[in-house]
């Protein structure tokens, strides 16, 4: 690629650079001080540096897209923002969840990373070398994690691997889409010895962590990927004959030591992911237009939910949001022709990607295996935020087209470079904030477990004024004043799970918390006015989803606590049928 003759090489330097920092920077942000460590902070490194290098990279005044997935890529984004504008949810389906952030916007964000990967044809080269110290970071990460321990502590309890994610599952993503990269820049003889060392090694710890992490979709991106490879380009074959024997000696190995001698072990077998696909797909069934909008599966997936689910997968405290399988999570976000849409992009990727291969260079083998394996990885996973960017900021240098590119007006260029400044500073703005009141709820969890009822009030109501459009942030206040059991701790955290509904009326988790304040305070104070307020709020919440057996299971608290025996049995009843032993001991007690 040449460098542009009104910006220069100067320019040309900075985008290849901001694309390099922001694969590097996305993969490894973390806060330890943070309540949710691999959250807020690399969100805002994900969604600035994103908005950034899509900016610099379309500043370019003969920008050049490609016709066919542009059609595509506007079919699926018209799709999602009527789901996002129909589904009831329209803040969180627009901006995202606080754990998920993958709301409209982040798609926005990864069509424009799409569009400014196509700039940045003929950078493969310096791309894998970001994308190889992105490996390295991440393979470093995972060997003080399996020698020493975790450098940040989970509250789960598991021996595989979850690297700077906090999940075995990104991990395993995350190695899909950069340890190609690795070893594409350790196999380079035109590589500086420096890199190709750091290369080989950050390559051998990937190949460690990828297996450590148990990540049984990224083990089949990864194969089909080679596969594809070596059936096309057959001068690697004997390369991939080595690494994968070398995987295979490093897998038995592993797994005869204890501390990750259980990565293939799972709580629930293969009929779970199965489970969670036919749930899917009956939501997919009731709402096939449109789909439920982004984000917006967490609350439709109670119309799907029977029994039989609820007793095999209990959602005391895990709740589904996602469809584990790319095409059902676009279907549900947008309905049948956003997954379509979807669907026809990643094929028209695979299919340029492939026909790359046929130069030979290095680079564009190890951009083809990156993208097949991780994308082919997310038919048995989910989009997720974290990496999804990256993603399609790779996706779109393979998509490039061919087609001469149409000069801007330099007032065009102008203005567009001036509303993706102010883009960008709230996104820094909401970013920092973000951060700092996830810092404040580390705080106020601390104060709680220690008995500081007072500081964990204080701590937590900062944090929803940092962040007042932030439901987790208010859910963490409403757990904290509960914890106090006053009443006017009660009232308190009513108030802050009403100001939640506000910004997601439906949301399970802050009803739930909503609901279980009022009966909270009716155990408290004894009135039966408070009573027949949590009576009917469970009520509601039990005929919005009748197959959830902790609903069931406060719904008989409440009528036990104005004295309805017979409501409190019958509810009681429907929970044990629906696998809960605090029921059937509750029944017990009845009797």
């Amino acid at each position: 690629m040449e460098p542009d003759r009104r910006f220069g090489r100067v320019h040309f330097v900075h985008r290849v650079n901001a694309a390099s920092v922001f694969i590097v920077g996305s993969v490894v942000a973390v806060d330890p001080l943070g309540l949710w460590p691999f959250g807020p902070l690399r969100w805002l490194v994900i969604s600035t540096l994103g908005l950034v290098v899509w900016a610099i990279c379309m500043r370019r005044p003969a920008a050049q897209l490609d016709r066919r997935t542009l059609g595509l890529w506007m079919l699926l984004l018209v799709f999602l923002a009527l789901g996002a504008m129909t589904n009831g949810d329209v803040w969180v389906a627009f901006v995202g969840s606080d754990t998920r952030h993958f709301g409209l916007f982040t798609w926005v964000l990864c069509w424009g990373l799409f569009c400014a990967g196509q700039q940045l044809r003929g950078c493969e080269a310096a791309l894998r070398r970001g994308g190889t110290i992105a490996a390295l970071l991440v393979g470093l990460w995972c060997a003080w994690e399996a020698l020493i321990g975790p450098p940040i502590a989970l509250g789960v309890n598991t021996s595989r691997l979850t690297g700077p994610f906090g999940s075995s599952a990104l991990l395993g993503a995350a190695l899909c889409l950069l340890l190609p990269f690795a070893i594409a820049v350790a196999a380079d003889s035109a590589e500086p010895r420096v890199w190709r060392v750091g290369a080989t090694i950050a390559g051998a710890l990937g190949a460690v962590a990828i297996v450590g992490s148990g990540a049984r979709a990224a083990w089949v991106g990864l194969l089909f990927a080679a596969i594809m490879v070596a059936w096309k380009v057959p001068s690697t074959r004997k390369a991939f004959a080595v690494a994968g024997g070398a995987v295979v000696a490093v897998m038995l190995l592993l797994l005869t030591v204890t501390s990750v001698g259980s990565v293939v072990e799972r709580s629930h077998g293969t009929t779970s992911r199965l489970d969670e696909w036919s749930l899917a797909s009956r939501v997919i069934a009731n709402h096939p237009m449109l789909g439920v909008g982004p984000e917006g599966y967490r609350i439709a997936v109670s119309e799907a939910v029977d029994a039989e689910y609820e007793r095999a997968h209990p959602r005391d405290s895990v709740l589904p949001d996602r469809a584990h399988a790319s095409l059902l999570d676009v279907a549900l976000a947008g309905g049948v022709a956003a997954s379509a849409a979807y669907a026809s992009l990643l094929v028209i990727i695979g299919r340029r990607a492939m026909r790359r291969l046929a130069s030979g260079s290095m680079s564009h083998v190890a951009l083809t295996a990156s993208l097949l394996a991780y994308f082919s990885a997310q038919l048995l996973l989910f989009p997720v935020s974290e990496l999804d960017p990256i993603a399609w900021l790779l996706a779109g240098v393979v998509a490039a087209g061919t087609t001469p590119p149409r000069p801007r007006r330099a007032l065009v260029v102008h203005a567009k470079t001036a509303v993706a400044s102010v883009v960008v500073i709230v996104a820094i703005v909401a970013g920092v904030l973000d951060v700092a009141a996830n810092r404040l709820a580390y705080d106020a969890v601390a104060a709680s477990a220690d008995g500081n009822g007072v500081a964990a009030r204080e701590v937590a109501t900062r944090a929803t004024r940092l962040r007042p459009d932030s439901i987790a942030y208010r859910m963490i206040a409403v757990q904290v004043l509960l914890a106090a059991d006053t009443v006017t701790a009660t009232d308190l955290a009513l108030a802050q799970a009403t100001d939640a509904l506000d910004w997601s009326r439906h949301d399970p988790i802050a009803v739930d918390l909503w609901a279980s304040g009022l009966l909270q305070r009716a155990v408290q104070t004894g009135d039966q006015v408070d009573g027949r307020s949590a009576l009917a709020a469970w009520e509601v919440l039990v005929a919005r989803d009748p197959s959830r057996a902790r609903w069931q299971l406060q719904l008989g608290r409440a009528a036990a606590v104005l004295g309805e025996v017979d409501i409190a049995r019958e509810a009681w009843e429907r929970a044990a049928a629906l696998g809960s032993s605090q029921a059937e001991q509750l029944l017990k007690e009845l009797r």
